[in-house]
This record gives C-alpha cells, structure tokens and sequence, in this order.
C-alpha cells in the first residue's frame, strides 16, 4: 500500500514539474507574439503620421521648401517667373521667317507678348525705356490689314500680331491700362515720327481719354505730312504714311488742312491723290466737290482713266447733292471721259452711297432721286451701251424700292 502511494507522488510530481515547464513556456511565446504585435502598429502608426504631415505640407506648398530628417536638409527651388527684361529681350531678338516656320514663329511672338501684358504694371517702366529709344523691327504680317482699316475712316485695334515690335508693345500697354499706361502712349504720340504709330496712338488714346489728345494728335498729323519722308528711305510700314496720316484729320473731322489737300489733289505728272482726295470727300462733304470740278478740269491729267477717282466721289454723293446730280450727268455726256468709266458710272449708281441691301428710308429718298435724275439725261443719251446701262440701273433701282421693307431688329426668340 505504501509502494503505491510512493508511487502515486512521483507521478503527481513529475506532472507539476511538467506543468510549470510547460505554462512558463507558453507565457514567454505570449510575450514574444505581444510585443511583434506592438512593433507593428507603432510601425504602422509612425508611417499614418508620416503620410499625414506630407499631406499637410502639400496643401500650402510654400516658394521654398525646408524638409528636416536626422541627418541633411532638403531644399526644393520653385522656378521664379520671366522678368519683364527677358522677356523684352526675347521679342528684341525674335524675328518672323518668311515661307516655312513662319506659322510656329508667329506663335511664338504672340506668346512673348501675352507674356509682357501678364507682367503688368512691372513692364510699364521697361516699355517705356524701349519706346525712348526709337529703335524697331518690322514683322510685315497684320500690316495690311491694319493700313485697309483707314479705308472707311476706321482703324482696327485689333490684330493677332501687331505689325511692328512698338506698336506691339504700344499694344501691351493700352491693355495693361492705368494712368502710367496713358502717360506713356501720349509721350509716344508727341514723340513718334511714323504716320502708323500716329494712327494707332490716335484712336487708343481717344478711347482711354476722350479729346484729351485732339491737338497732339492733329498736331503730329500736320506734321509729318508737311515734312514727308523720302521715298527712297521709306520702309513698307511707312509707304502708306499719307494714309494714316489723312485718317487721323477725318477721325477728328479737322478740316483744317483741306486748303493744302486741294492744292495736293492732282499732282504735276496728272495722277490724283487718293488720300488727300478721302479726306476732303470725309470732312467737306459736298462742299468738296468744288475741288473734285477743279480737278477733273485740269490739264495735268491727260489720260482720261485717272479720272476714276473724281467719279466715283461723285456718283457717292449723287441724289442728295444737285451739285453731284449735275457735275455726273456732265461727265457722261463727257466724249473725253473714257466710256468704260462713264458705263460704270451709271452702273454704280445702283449700289453706290447707300445700303442696297436693306435701305432705311434715307436710301429710299436717294433711290428716287437717282431714279429722276436717269430719267431726265437717258433722253439725251446716244451711245447704245450708256443706254442699256442706264435702263439697267434704271430696273435695279426700282427693285430695290419696292423690296419688302426688312426690318432692322426682326424678332428674336426669348
């Protein structure tokens, strides 16, 4: 009996040892698994923050960035913008090719100055340094279409890239506006010695100040047209000078200079001048046509097509004018007036001086005074072709007026 209880204790013992081995094995694989576990969440923790100030930093990005770590510094530059000296520069040196790449050079240049205006009030000082200087570069692209703008008395401000390097900075600074802006465009126009950039300056300035600058301008104006540039030296910007020159006294209605137009109106060698011709028709009306009877009449023009111009003037102004009415009906009976002219003369009365295409009811009254004033010559017409021109003119004008009336404003959906 006592051989079993020895025995049953041993074995009792034994178990207890094993137990406590086993239960001290299993509390440090606990321990072990635990603090794995912490490493990684604070792993995951610290890289939570980490994302979380990054994302911070981002949404105020400053011009320099500081990023500290434990050993360096790191310092990130953000590009400044052009200054408005580069970029000046750049326009100083860009040149526009003629024939391939002319299109990606044309681009190029507009950028340059849509540059210069997003400067702003900055560029104004440096402008204004470059217009002191008189110097320029032709790019030959808008010139056309800027010069044709003076045709109806006009002149278009607007262009995709102006025709010289000044007047493109002009440009640049009408757009950037403010009283410096103004103050820089008038000494221009007081300084300039080019009949474009006067044209330009005319209307800008008429437009950001009202009349301020009548006299500069008309001042100028006179200028240069009693001191004309030599021909020879003339760039293709300046051979239309007399142009720009003539639009800027009908821009202002200034009749002031009609006396030495009229003495300009027909040159020695007999050719007419055209702007001198513009501007007398713009300003006096139909009291130039006392200049046009004059000059038809003068012996310099011996050839009979130079007339053209003189015609047109008064096929213009006829059926309000009984001077016009009367001056015409002379010049188509006129046997030394080539009949071409003569034909279109009475072909143009139809379209001439009035909206044919939707006559108010000034035009109206013209019509029917052309209508009277055909009728009244055709009698004396002997020339076939004057006599089908005229019954011809004659059908036209009589459509036109008994065209349904369209109305100016027809009505719109709301």
């Amino acid at each position: 009996m006592k051989h079993g209880i020895s025995t049953w204790l041993v074995a009792v013992g034994a178990f207890g040892v094993a137990w406590v081995i086993a239960s001290h094995f299993i509390e440090k694989r606990h321990a072990s698994e635990l603090a794995r576990q912490q490493a990684a969440w604070e792993a995951e923790r610290t890289g939570l923050q980490n994302a979380l100030k990054a994302r911070q930093q981002a949404r105020a990005l400053p011009a320099t960035i500081e990023t500290q770590t434990v050993t360096e510094t790191v310092v990130v530059e953000v590009p400044k913008a052009t200054s408005p000296e580069e970029i000046l520069a750049r326009l100083i040196a860009h040149r526009i090719p003629q024939g391939t790449g002319q299109s990606h050079s044309v681009r190029q240049a507009v950028h340059l100055f849509e540059s210069m205006v997003q400067a702003g009030p900055p560029a104004l000082p440096v402008i204004r340094g470059f217009l002191g200087k008189f110097q320029d570069i032709s790019y030959d692209t808008d010139y056309d279409s800027l010069r044709r703008g003076w045709r109806d008395g006009r002149l278009s401000t607007e262009f995709v890239l102006a025709p010289t390097l000044r007047v493109g900075l002009m440009d640049v600074v009408r757009r950037i506006g403010g009283a410096e802006a103004e103050s820089i465009l008038a000494e221009a126009l007081g300084t300039t010695g080019r009949g474009m950039e006067v044209a330009y300056l005319t209307v800008v300035l008429q437009t950001m100040a009202p009349n301020k600058y009548r006299q500069v301008a008309l001042t100028a104006a006179h200028d240069l047209l009693n001191n004309p540039m030599n021909s020879d030296q003339a760039s293709r910007v300046d051979r239309y000078e007399p142009q720009f020159l003539f639009g800027v006294l009908s821009f202002y209605q200034d009749q002031s200079y009609a006396g030495i137009a009229q003495t300009r109106l027909v040159s020695p060698t007999g050719e007419i001048d055209r702007y001198s011709l513009s501007y007398l028709e713009r300003t006096l009306g139909e009291q130039s046509l006392v200049a046009v009877a004059q000059a038809y009449q003068n012996p310099a023009i011996t050839n009979g097509y130079r007339k053209e111009p003189l015609v047109d003037v008064v096929v213009r102004m006829s059926g309000e004018s009984a001077q016009a009415n009367a001056l015409l009906n002379r010049m188509i009976q006129d046997e030394n007036l080539p009949l071409r002219l003569r034909e279109s003369a009475l072909r143009d009365l139809d379209d001439e001086g009035f909206d044919d295409r939707n006559p108010g009811e000034r035009d109206r009254q013209i019509i029917i005074a052309r209508m009277r004033m055909i009728e009244a010559m055709r009698p004396g017409l002997t020339n076939p072709q004057l006599i089908g021109s005229a019954d011809r003119t004659l059908r036209e004008l009589n459509e036109i007026l008994n065209r349904p009336v369209r109305l100016q404003q027809q009505q719109r959906a709301p």
